[in-house]
């Protein structure tokens, strides 16, 4: 996809963004912060901010929020006090390194076709010794073969995604240099694809 068609893609996406039942869901945005052990003094980069959803969850656990994001579109969607918006790309080096407590990342890494390892390991060059990164990500039902192509195919109507199982997730973090790596599972009730 160029940047043309990414941007058209975003357009459109936005949209209704805030409408589709897990970008608000409360027990998803729960169990982010829930295992996010957020402190008052935490600054934190939410990667693939969006229209703000989480960045707006976690605000008053933390002392400040920057989300970054590609889309321009769904950034003027995410204004709010106490959050600072920079439509930036996490591949492309913008702040020093070692600056943040926590970064998070809810359902950003799959749409980043070209580079997730790089996106990786700048989340974790960006964080804090002993910082703590939360990536949220939506996942196939099983790691079956056929389940994930799938999975896979069910998507393609809609957008160009990676598709990683959970393992694949602990891997590439392993490989950028995450340790302590945790895996939770929540499971929505209702889903839509649109």
């Amino acid at each position: 996809m160029d940047a043309r068609d990414r941007d058209n893609f975003w357009c459109k996406r936005a949209e209704n963004y805030d409408e589709l039942f897990w970008t608000k869901d409360e027990g998803y945005l729960d169990t982010i912060i829930n295992v996010s052990n957020f402190k008052f003094e935490d600054l934190v980069l939410d990667v693939g901010v969006g229209t703000g959803a989480v960045a707006k969850r976690i605000k008053p656990y933390v002392k400040h929020v920057i989300g970054i994001d590609i889309s321009g579109s769904m950034i003027e969607k995410c204004r709010s006090e106490g959050i600072s918006i920079i439509k930036w790309d996490i591949c492309e080096a913008l702040f020093a390194n070692k600056i943040f407590d926590k970064v998070v990342a809810r359902m950003v890494f799959h749409h980043i076709l070209d580079d997730l390892d790089l996106a990786i390991m700048r989340c974790y060059e960006l964080l804090k010794n002993n910082g703590k990164i939360i990536v949220a990500e939506g996942l196939p039902p099983s790691n079956d073969p056929d389940v994930i192509e799938w999975y896979k195919n069910m998507f393609k109507l809609k957008e160009e995604r990676l598709t990683f199982t959970c393992e694949d997730l602990i891997d590439r973090l392993s490989k950028a240099g995450f340790n302590n790596i945790c895996a939770y599972e929540y499971r929505m009730a209702e889903f839509s694809i649109k």
